[in-house]
Protein backbone atom coordinates (compact mmCIF):
# COMPACT_ATOMS: atom_id res chain seq x y z
CA UNK A 1 0.00 0.00 0.00
CA UNK A 2 2.54 2.40 0.99
CA UNK A 3 4.09 1.85 -2.90
CA UNK A 4 1.20 2.90 -4.31
CA UNK A 5 0.62 5.85 -1.77
CA UNK A 6 3.57 6.85 -3.56
CA UNK A 7 2.67 6.00 -6.63
CA UNK A 8 0.12 8.00 -6.48
CA UNK A 9 2.07 11.25 -4.83
CA UNK A 10 4.85 10.88 -7.91
CA UNK A 11 7.98 12.16 -7.50
CA UNK A 12 6.93 15.51 -6.80
CA UNK A 13 6.20 14.64 -2.96
CA UNK A 14 10.43 14.33 -2.15
CA UNK A 15 11.46 17.61 -4.48
CA UNK A 16 14.22 19.61 -2.93
CA UNK A 17 11.80 22.21 -2.67
CA UNK A 18 9.98 20.35 0.58
CA UNK A 19 13.32 19.34 1.54
CA UNK A 20 14.62 22.86 1.71
CA UNK A 21 11.23 23.91 3.66
CA UNK A 22 12.15 20.91 5.96
CA UNK A 23 15.71 22.55 6.66
CA UNK A 24 14.56 26.03 6.68
CA UNK A 25 11.67 25.59 9.77
CA UNK A 26 11.81 28.26 12.87
CA UNK A 27 13.34 27.17 15.89
CA UNK A 28 10.32 26.88 18.04
CA UNK A 29 8.44 24.87 15.21
CA UNK A 30 11.10 22.31 15.24
CA UNK A 31 11.55 21.84 18.94
CA UNK A 32 7.79 20.64 18.55
CA UNK A 33 8.62 17.69 17.22
CA UNK A 34 10.25 14.40 19.02
CA UNK A 35 13.91 14.70 19.58
CA UNK A 36 14.08 11.31 17.66
CA UNK A 37 13.80 13.12 13.99
CA UNK A 38 16.63 15.05 14.68
CA UNK A 39 18.65 12.07 16.21
CA UNK A 40 17.15 9.80 13.40
CA UNK A 41 18.07 12.83 10.86
CA UNK A 42 21.66 12.66 12.40
CA UNK A 43 22.19 8.83 12.45
CA UNK A 44 21.88 8.71 8.48
CA UNK A 45 23.86 11.38 7.47
CA UNK A 46 26.36 10.04 9.44
CA UNK A 47 25.85 6.38 7.66
CA UNK A 48 25.91 8.40 4.29
CA UNK A 49 29.12 10.16 4.98
CA UNK A 50 30.28 7.14 6.26
CA UNK A 51 29.54 5.70 2.66
CA UNK A 52 31.84 8.87 1.36
CA UNK A 53 29.22 10.77 0.42
CA UNK A 54 29.16 14.57 0.21
CA UNK A 55 27.75 16.53 3.79
CA UNK A 56 25.67 18.37 1.49
CA UNK A 57 24.63 15.43 -0.68
CA UNK A 58 24.20 12.89 3.17
CA UNK A 59 21.86 15.60 4.41
CA UNK A 60 19.62 15.61 1.03
CA UNK A 61 19.63 11.64 0.90
CA UNK A 62 18.94 11.27 4.80
CA UNK A 63 15.53 14.39 4.96
CA UNK A 64 14.18 12.27 1.91
CA UNK A 65 14.95 8.76 4.62
CA UNK A 66 13.23 10.50 6.46
CA UNK A 67 10.00 11.40 4.38
CA UNK A 68 10.13 8.22 2.93
CA UNK A 69 9.85 6.62 6.78
CA UNK A 70 7.47 9.41 7.47
CA UNK A 71 4.82 8.50 4.57
CA UNK A 72 5.05 4.82 5.54
CA UNK A 73 4.81 5.34 9.40
CA UNK A 74 3.81 8.46 10.19
CA UNK A 75 1.86 9.31 13.22
CA UNK A 76 1.28 5.59 13.92
CA UNK A 77 3.71 3.61 16.41
CA UNK A 78 5.31 0.78 15.18
CA UNK A 79 8.22 -1.55 16.69
CA UNK A 80 11.50 -1.36 15.29
CA UNK A 81 13.70 -4.31 16.96
CA UNK A 82 17.02 -3.68 17.95
CA UNK A 83 20.57 -4.25 15.68
CA UNK A 84 21.32 -7.64 16.79
CA UNK A 85 17.40 -8.95 15.39
CA UNK A 86 17.58 -6.65 12.83
CA UNK A 87 20.71 -7.89 11.58
CA UNK A 88 19.87 -11.40 12.18
CA UNK A 89 16.25 -10.90 9.97
CA UNK A 90 18.21 -9.38 7.63
CA UNK A 91 20.35 -12.36 7.00
CA UNK A 92 17.75 -14.58 6.75
CA UNK A 93 15.74 -12.39 4.25
CA UNK A 94 19.33 -12.67 2.60
CA UNK A 95 19.27 -16.25 2.77
CA UNK A 96 15.96 -16.36 1.71
CA UNK A 97 16.48 -14.60 -1.73
CA UNK A 98 19.26 -16.74 -2.32
CA UNK A 99 17.90 -19.94 -2.13
CA UNK A 100 17.54 -22.45 -4.68
CA UNK A 101 16.18 -25.15 -3.48
CA UNK A 102 19.40 -26.98 -3.47
CA UNK A 103 21.92 -25.21 -2.15
CA UNK A 104 21.14 -25.76 1.65
CA UNK A 105 24.28 -26.48 2.07
CA UNK A 106 26.25 -24.39 0.43
CA UNK A 107 24.08 -21.28 2.48
CA UNK A 108 24.79 -23.03 5.65
CA UNK A 109 28.83 -22.86 4.72
CA UNK A 110 28.42 -18.98 3.41
CA UNK A 111 26.69 -18.17 6.83
CA UNK A 112 27.55 -20.49 9.39
CA UNK A 113 25.05 -21.63 10.04
CA UNK A 114 23.67 -25.33 10.13
CA UNK A 115 21.75 -26.94 7.10
CA UNK A 116 18.61 -27.74 9.58
CA UNK A 117 18.38 -23.95 10.26
CA UNK A 118 19.10 -22.84 6.79
CA UNK A 119 15.79 -25.45 6.27
CA UNK A 120 13.99 -23.59 9.38
CA UNK A 121 15.03 -20.19 7.84
CA UNK A 122 13.52 -21.20 4.46
CA UNK A 123 10.23 -22.66 5.74
CA UNK A 124 9.75 -19.11 8.07
CA UNK A 125 10.59 -16.51 5.35
CA UNK A 126 7.93 -18.96 2.60
CA UNK A 127 5.44 -18.24 5.80
CA UNK A 128 6.01 -14.58 5.77
CA UNK A 129 6.22 -14.20 2.46
CA UNK A 130 2.80 -16.00 1.76
CA UNK A 131 1.40 -13.84 5.05
CA UNK A 132 2.02 -10.54 2.93
CA UNK A 133 0.76 -11.82 -0.51
CA UNK A 134 -1.87 -13.93 0.84
CA UNK A 135 -4.81 -12.18 3.27
CA UNK A 136 -5.80 -14.60 5.82
CA UNK A 137 -9.59 -15.72 5.12
CA UNK A 138 -12.12 -14.51 8.03
CA UNK A 139 -13.10 -17.63 9.15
Amino acid sequence: MAEQQQDLLGDSSYNAGLLEHLESLPPEAREKWPKDFAALCDIYENELAAMALEPEQARHISLRLLLALASYGGGRIFYLPKADRLRQALRDRQIWQEFKGHNHEALARKYNLTVPRIYAIVREQVALHRANVQPKLPF
